[in-house]
């Protein structure tokens, strides 16, 4: 496994940061947007999506922040090289 530093931007260490404290638990759309970006309250926004995506992209491995059901929420799973 390559051990490259990433640059993350405060954001999203801040959201890594509550997935990683939740690991292999559903984390609901909800609670992110209310730990990362203090909204208390039902919002369409699409901005964790994104925020999501950039992670994707800066962290490469199967498990990472998989949707476990549409519109619910994220999940940030144990990951096994070669499974």
């Amino acid at each position: 496994m390559d051990e490259e530093p990433i640059t993350l931007s405060a954001t999203e260490f801040r959201l890594l940061e509550v997935l990683l404290e939740r690991k292999d638990r559903l984390v609901t759309r909800e609670l992110l947007l209310r730990e990362v970006w203090n909204i208390d309250f039902d919002s369409e926004t699409s901005v964790l999506d994104t925020y999501i995506s950039y992670l994707r992209r800066k962290i490469h491995h199967d498990g990472f922040a998989r949707s476990r059901r549409e519109g619910v929420g994220f999940k940030l799973v144990t990951w096994t090289p070669g499974k």
